[in-house]
């Protein structure tokens, strides 16, 4: 299935029909096809949200490029040789319809604002109920042992704790990491027993790492958790 995927990705990237041109995937790549302009696109999408598209056709040609607009971005922004375009007047069914006669050179640019969101599963997914999941553009993240600690379940992440973008603390050459400040239910005093009745200690401060879910088990062996209790 894998040698299936990479012999068609290219026509999965992009593809054409009449006289325009549609972009689906978002990745760094050179497109081209047989009567269609050349696309030289630049962007370290999914982990940055920023795609420039350099139009390289032999002379000056009239055409319409499709861009997607992912789903999970509710702000896009695209703007042609520097010119802001309204989104809302070439937005249909989920691409960007840029029509206009295109010159060597033209430069699109897409941006993607990735800010970190907390998703939710329905209340009667009960394993779920109280806990979230911390998405940043299209990729989900979990949190491992390997960065946590043992034992996951005794981790929360407080409802207005700042989650703070890092790559250079990355262990993944780059791939941005999330941070933040949560909690860890405290052990102090239960030695062997199953049960108490009595008060327990007060959580005590934790330092969470959450890498993307895509990346998880490529380390050493450990717990992994993709929903978190929030707190």
């Amino acid at each position: 299935n894998l040698a299936r995927l990479l012999s068609a990705l290219q026509g999965m990237i992009a593809t054409t029909s009449g006289q325009r041109l549609r972009v689906h995937l978002l990745a760094a790549a050179e497109i081209v096809s047989a009567g269609a302009p050349t696309l030289r696109v630049v962007t370290d999408y999914p982990w940055d949200g920023h795609v420039a598209i350099t139009v390289q056709p032999r002379q000056t040609a009239a055409f319409t490029l499709a861009l997607r607009l992912p789903g999970w971005c509710t702000d896009p922004a695209i703007s042609v040789n520097g010119t802001p375009v309204d989104i809302a007047s070439v937005r249909r069914k989920g691409y960007a319809h840029l029509a206009r006669t295109w010159s060597p050179g033209d430069c699109v640019e897409l941006t993607l604002p990735m800010p970190v969101r907390r998703v939710r599963a329905h209340p009667s997914v009960r394993h779920d109920a109280g806990r979230v999941a911390l998405q940043r553009g299209p990729v989900l993240y979990c949190l491992e042992e390997d960065d946590n600690g043992p034992d996951l379940a005794a981790l929360s992440l407080p409802r207005r704790a700042a989650v703070r973008v890092d790559r250079r603390g990355s262990p993944f050459a780059g791939v941005p990491v999330l941070r933040a400040r949560g909690r860890r239910l405290a052990t102090a005093g239960w030695d062997d027993a199953l049960y108490r009745a009595d008060e327990p200690a007060p959580p005590t401060p934790a330092a969470l790492t959450a890498v993307p879910y895509a990346l998880w088990a490529n380390r050493r062996p450990g717990e992994m958790a993709l929903w978190i209790r929030e707190s």
